[in-house]
Order: structure tokens, then C-alpha cells, then sequence
């Protein structure tokens, strides 16, 4: 997957804070979002997913919080390494390495 699409994906994806909370009468966990509906009052939240693990739910919820910060750090690099050659050569690989891994 191309860092565009992975950025359109985030942006289309409902704004967080999401997070992992354990279902109240079940043994599993959900991920909730906050709920931006035109019925929704303020500070409600949705279920985004349901019935999951609860390390799955973590993650889910912590990918998405992310998500917009790690595109970030990424396009910034990607910006360095196309302006200034000088930088560490260690990071002109990791650099190397993210462009050559778009399928």
C-alpha cells in the first residue's frame, strides 16, 4: 500500500481519540470512537468494532491515533531525503528502504 492511499484511508476514517474498553456484560473488548452523528450529543462515542480480543482492540485503537503522526514523520523524510543528501547515512537507508517497499 502507497503512503496516499494510507493517508486518504486515515483521513476518511472517523477522527479519534479511538480506544479499547472492555464490553460491559461480555468478555470481549470494543473500540469506540467518538460519535460525530447529528444525534449524537457531545462526549458520545460509537462502537467502531466489536467483540475482539483485547490486544486486538488495543491496537486498533492505538493504529488509529497514530496513524496521522507516523504519515507525518514519514512525508517529512521523505521531503529531507529529496532536498539535502548530507543527512546520516543510516537514515538515507531507512529512507531507501520505506521507497523501495511500495508495492
Amino acid at each position: 500500500m502507497k503512503l496516499s492511499d494510507l493517508k486518504a484511508l486515515c483521513e476518511k476514517a472517523t477522527k479519534g481519540p479511538w480506544e479499547a474498553a472492555k464490553h460491559i456484560t461480555e468478555p470481549e473488548w470494543n473500540v469506540y470512537a467518538p460519535d460525530d452523528s447529528v444525534y449524537a450529543n457531545e462526549g458520545d462515542q460509537m462502537v467502531v468494532i466489536g467483540y475482539q480480543l483485547e490486544n486486538n482492540a488495543r491496537f486498533i485503537a492505538a493504529a488509529r491515533n497514530a496513524m496521522p503522526m507516523l504519515i507525518s514523520v514519514v512525508e517529512a523524510v521523505q521531503n529531507e531525503m529529496d532536498d539535502d543528501w548530507e543527512m546520516p547515512m543510516s537514515v538515507r537507508i531507512a529512507i531507501w528502504v520505506l521507497k523501495e517497499s511500495k508495492p
